[in-house]
């Protein structure tokens, strides 16, 4: 199987998950079930999974996902 299908079905799955969180976490907010700090906090323990995952990336994913999560909390 060529790389193409796989890079697809990766790219996929994550802007899926991308979508489904960020759609859960504006719910959350809109019924006041979650605060700009327990937005905020979500997002901060994602970054310490993923430094826990990054000892084991030899690709340079974790490092991405990372810094797009920082980008996320820096706007």
């Amino acid at each position: 199987m060529s790389d193409t299908p796989k890079l697809l079905s990766a790219s996929a799955m994550a802007l899926s998950s991308s979508a489904l969180l960020s759609a859960l976490i504006g719910v959350l907010k809109a019924k006041g079930i979650f605060s700009d700090e327990d937005e905020t906090n979500v997002y901060e323990t994602a970054l310490l999974l993923l430094e826990e995952a990054e000892a084991n990336d030899d690709t340079g994913a974790v490092e991405l996902a990372r810094e797009v999560i920082e980008a996320h909390l820096d706007s």
